[in-house]
C-alpha cells in the first residue's frame, strides 16, 4: 500500500495551495485504505465507538463539504446531518457502497478544487461561524487536515485489524 501514485503535495507552494494538497493526499490515502476489502470489511465495527472504515470516509466527505464549499466558499450545500440525527453523516444506508461513496467524495473533490483556488490564507471564511469567529481559510485548511488526519489514523488501525495491510 506505500506506491506514490497518489498525487504528492508540492515541496514548495503558497499556503492555501500547499495545505490543501496534504488535503487531497489524505483524501486520496483514505480511499486507497477501502480499496480491495470486501463491502462487509469496509462495514465492520472495529471501535468501541462503532465507527466502521465507510462511515470515516462518508463523514469525512461530509467535513470536506462543510469546511469548504459551505465555510470558506459561501456554497449552499446540503448535509445528511438533521437535528433528530446528528450523526447522520457517520451512517452509511445499505444503498451506500464503496463505489458510491468515492462517487461521491470526487464531486466534494471537484467543487472543492473549484473553490480552494480562488481563496487567500488570511481571508475570513464566509459562513456565519467563520464571520463571528474570524476563521480564516489558513486556519480552516489546517483544522480540516487536522479531523481528517485523526480520522485517517483510525482506518490505519481499522484497515489492519480487517487484514492485516499497513503502510500508507
Amino acid at each position: 500500500m506505500d506506491d506514490l501514485t497518489r498525487p504528492q503535495p508540492p515541496r514548495a507552494a503558497d499556503p492555501v495551495a500547499l495545505t490543501y494538497a496534504f488535503h487531497v493526499f489524505s483524501r486520496e490515502t483514505m480511499i486507497r485504505k477501502l480499496e480491495g476489502l470486501t463491502d462487509a470489511a469496509q462495514r465492520r465495527v472495529a471501535l468501541p465507538s462503532g465507527a466502521t472504515m465507510l462511515g470515516l470516509f462518508k463523514h469525512c466527505i461530509h467535513v470536506e463539504r462543510l469546511w469548504i464549499a459551505y465555510a470558506m466558499g459561501g456554497l449552499d450545500v446540503d448535509f445528511p446531518w438533521t437535528e433528530e440525527d446528528e450523526e447522520a453523516d457517520w451512517k452509511v444506508g445499505p444503498d451506500e457502497t464503496f463505489e458510491s461513496l468515492v462517487a461521491l467524495a470526487r464531486e466534494e473533490a471537484a467543487r472543492s478544487d473549484a473553490v480552494v483556488p480562488t481563496l487567500k490564507w488570511d481571508e475570513i471564511g464566509q459562513s456565519p461561524r467563520c464571520v463571528e469567529e474570524g476563521l480564516t481559510v489558513g486556519w480552516i485548511l489546517t483544522h480540516l487536515n487536522w479531523e481528517i488526519a485523526r480520522h485517517l489514523g483510525q482506518m490505519d488501525v481499522m484497515r489492519e485489524l480487517a487484514d492485516g495491510v499497513t503502510g500508507e
